[in-house]
Formats: structure tokens, sequence, C-alpha cells
């Protein structure tokens, strides 16, 4: 070391570990993220629940657009939806709240199903 780098006799360099330590206790002080914004019903609790595809079969043939699928997740009682394309990678869990639309190369809706 030489007389530029050397710390002078009885200095101390600053510890990390407190900075550190200081940095870890106010990202402790953090807001959680926000919960998703979705519109209350009369128990407080997002719309939807377990989707129930029985009667839906009269949404075949029309296009999937973003008011038909919203009203087909409706009408399923379902927390979300989905819009399966020929061809698209999917993933195959099944999820209960979930209403699937499967369409065809143009977007109309060939079949309505749960998961």
């Amino acid at each position: 070391m030489n007389a530029c780098t050397a710390p002078a006799r009885g200095h101390r360099r600053p510890r990390l570990a407190p900075l550190l330590a200081l940095g870890l206790l106010l990202s402790a002080c953090a807001q959680p993220p926000a919960a998703p914004d979705y519109p209350a019903n009369s128990t407080g609790a997002p719309p939807g629940g377990l989707c129930n595809a029985q009667g839906l079969a009269g949404f075949a043939g029309q296009m999937a657009t973003a008011s038909v699928t919203e009203a087909v997740r409706v009408r399923a009682g379902a927390r979300m939806a989905r819009i399966l394309r020929p061809g698209q990678m999917i993933t195959k869990e099944f999820i209960a709240e979930r209403v699937n639309l499967e369409v065809d190369a143009a977007g109309r809706i060939v079949a309505v199903r749960c998961g």
C-alpha cells in the first residue's frame, strides 16, 4: 500500500454491516403492493367464484370480443376468463375459478369450458 491508499494509523474504515442492517430495516417499512382493484359485490369479495359452464353453449359462433368474454365470465360465475387460440401453448393446471373460451383462427368461440 502506498500513502494514498493506506488508512492513517488509528483511523478505521467504515464497516459495511451497519449500513446494510440500516437498509434492511428501512426496507421493512415499505408498503406492500396494493391488492387488485376489483369492483366489490355486496359481500365485499371480488366478483365471481367457481366456474359453471352449463348453459354457455349459446356463445358458440360469437366473436370472442372483450364484452362477449366478460359476459361469458359473468354467466359462468367465474373469477377470470382465458381465451385459447389454435396452436397456442397453454398451461395445463385446472383452476376452478376460470372459464376457458376456445376459439378458431378467426376468433369465433367454438367451445366454453371451466378450468
